[in-house]
């Protein structure tokens, strides 16, 4: 396997800081040689103009430390020329280089994952805004639906949140959605898996009301989700419990009426504490306005097709949320404590 540019960069790095270490004993050792040779050429001089004779022995020293302190200062000189100190700045620059391609080419396919969505939300409401019974989005399996619209987030989630990571655990929260019971039209509050490679569907909240309190990663998760729609607040935290190190996403679903407060979460929990992209929030928050139009197409196909002739739609009106009381003393605690700091 090759080695990427950065490692190279190191690797180069090291040598340099190396060679610097070893040209101090080199330099310390040329300038033995320097003194040395000074000293037997005054010596060499002093004899021939004392006596006329001239030292062969020394005279031969002098020329071999010579000989050699050139021999040092040309590999020197030979290591700068070959391996220029600029060529770290460079493969330095190459890296950055490649790290942006990078980015722009992810941002390229979360784009193209993104049209994949508002596509798959056009061929599902196009029916019902030309009337076409035969192919009626309420029709179909809700989960089935909800699916379609996020299945790029659900089989490719490391794309969007950047993260180096293959097994998520994937869903929707939604609270007071109209669904089908029977022949009826009720209101209900469901936790859609789509993907579960954690098997941590034991441990997610069914509702906000049937919960298991004493199960703490459960009261936990359905904390952050409530947590995420009270405050219509993107949330990416750690959560430790049962021995398991688990990062949770929530990007609040929005109301397709501006004024109302948030319809649920789109959740994803993988292992590690390895964060998310920072424009993960706009991404997420995309994805909960393309489904929070599916559903509200949904929910008025559901009215369309089930409801008598003689019924009259009501005017919208958002129910308010119930909130355990745990989960509120916990969400509580939590602003106080960000009031204080």
């Amino acid at each position: 396997m090759k080695e990427d540019l950065y490692t190279l960069y190191e690797k180069l790095d090291k040598y340099f800081n190396f060679e610097r270490i070893n040209s101090i004993f080199t330099t310390i050792l040329k300038s033995i040689i320097l003194l040395a040779c000074g000293g037997l050429f005054g010596y060499v001089l002093r004899e021939y103009f004392g006596s006329g004779n001239i030292k062969i022995l020394a005279l031969l020293i002098f020329i071999l430390l010579l000989i050699t302190y050139i021999f040092l200062e040309s590999i020197r000189l030979s290591k700068e020329r070959n391996f220029p100190i600029g060529i770290l700045q460079h493969l330095k620059a190459i890296e950055e280089l490649q790290e942006t391609k990078k980015k722009i080419d992810r941002h390229n396919k979360v784009f193209e994952f993104i049209d994949n969505s508002i596509r798959s939300l056009n061929s599902n409401t196009c029916p019902i805004a030309f009337g076409e019974p035969s192919n009626q989005l309420c029709h179909q399996n809700l989960s089935d639906g909800l699916k379609g619209v996020l299945n790029d987030l659900v089989e490719r989630t490391n794309y969007f949140f950047d993260v180096d990571k293959s097994k998520f655990t994937i869903g929707v929260y939604l609270e007071n959605i109209m669904v089908k019971n029977n022949s009826d039209i009720v209101e209900a509050s469901k936790n859609f898996i789509f993907k579960d490679d954690l098997n941590l569907e034991d441990s997610l909240p069914i509702d906000s009301t049937h919960f298991n309190s004493e199960n703490d990663l459960q009261f936990k998760i359905l904390t952050k989700f409530l947590e995420s729609i009270n405050f219509s607040r993107y949330l990416e935290e750690n959560i430790n419990a049962e021995n398991r190190n688990l990062l949770i996403v929530c990007s609040p679903i929005p109301n397709v009426c501006e004024s109302c407060p948030p319809i649920g979460v789109i959740y994803a929990i993988y292992e590690g504490c390895d964060k998310c992209s920072t424009d993960s929030e706009n991404v997420m928050l995309i994805n909960g306005r393309l489904l929070s139009n599916w559903i509200s197409k949904y929910e008025d196909c559901l009215y369309k097709t089930y409801s008598t002739k003689n019924e009259t739609q009501e005017p919208h009106s958002h129910n308010q949320i119930i909130v355990p009381k745990e989960v509120q003393e916990l969400i509580e605690k939590k602003r106080v404590k960000s009031d204080e700091n």
